[in-house]
């Protein structure tokens, strides 16, 4: 699998990374995923934007034993760690992340670059092409 195959089959999901998609077509976008092989999970971002329970979250989703601690160091270091049993590729539909835009732009952008970041310079599966994609569920649209 491969970000174009997604892009080809998701169209809503824009012209590329970060994929900022409206709240209204999660089920459609979950459906897509889980048809093109993902292992398709949900977090929530709070009407706080905690970062620390977003990256708490992922990694139980993740499968992870321990919480990360809600750092990113602890992110960074898990997901280095992750052995190649087959799993994924997995995609994280990341629920109400305009939240981390109301609380602050700065925390909006710090999310998505660190998240995206990690797992784009960090491979631990090497036989799969996405290992990890996030989709940031919002209110994109001034309509919506």
């Amino acid at each position: 699998m491969n970000y174009l195959e997604v892009l080809a089959a998701a169209p809503e999901v824009g012209g590329g990374r970060p994929y900022l998609v409206n709240q209204s077509n999660q089920s459609q976008l979950g459906e897509l995923l889980d048809g093109l092989g993902f292992q398709v999970s949900a977090v929530r971002v709070t009407e706080d934007a905690s970062v620390a329970e977003l990256l708490n979250d992922i990694g139980d989703r993740l499968g992870w034993p321990h919480p990360t601690g809600g750092s990113w160091w602890g992110f960074q270091d898990y997901y280095g760690n992750i052995p190649d049993e087959g799993r994924g590729p997995y995609a994280i539909l990341v629920e109400n992340s305009d939240n981390l835009l109301r609380v602050s732009p700065r925390r909006f952008a710090m999310v998505i670059h660190k998240l995206l970041s990690i797992t784009e310079e960090i491979g631990p599966w090497p036989n799969i092409e996405i290992p990890l994609e996030f989709f940031f569920l919002g209110a994109w649209d001034a309509g919506e």
